[in-house]
């Protein structure tokens, strides 16, 4: 009696190991849905001064004098930061609306979904990694780790 209730158990057990290790089986194999920029974004206005912040350091490297002059223009440069247009296209193309210097190219999502990889039409890529992901935000981490938010449009 003892030795059927273990009999029992053992393959109660190995039916369970089975059915388990098919089910993990059957949800690695399942495609990973990956997340879906397609759309237009803007920055968002609390990143603004930051990404002023950056651009007068940068240039601050080259040229001392232009970049006191771009502090001057402080205002303008959260303004024309703040109407820039990033679309991410259905056909991986993408543009960006910068007044004075469009820009364009081609981009694709890591295998994994975790990252948004952009080239540019001189073929200069650059990799933006996904933090959060919704139908209204995006925030990824750049090349440079900084954080950008963006809204949808």
């Amino acid at each position: 009696m003892k030795l059927k209730k273990v009999l029992f158990f053992f393959i109660l057990l190995v039916i369970g190991f089975f059915i388990g290790t098919l089910i993990a089986k059957a949800q690695n194999t399942q495609k990973i849905a990956k997340p879906n920029i397609v759309g237009k974004w803007v920055v968002d206005k609390s990143i603004l001064p930051e990404m002023v912040d950056e651009i007068i350091e940068n240039v601050k490297k080259q040229d001392a004098q232009q970049a006191e002059q771009l502090v001057g223009q402080r205002e303008f440069l959260e303004q024309m930061l703040g109407d820039v247009i990033l679309e991410y296209k259905a056909d991986n193309t993408y543009h960006i609306d910068v007044p004075n210097n469009p820009q364009s190219g081609t981009w694709k999502m890591s295998e994994d979904g975790k990252k948004i990889i952009r080239k540019d039409v001189q073929g200069k890529e650059s990799v933006s990694e996904i933090v959060e992901l919704t139908t209204k935000k995006m925030v990824v981490l750049n090349e440079e780790k900084k954080k950008r938010i963006y809204n949808a449009l």
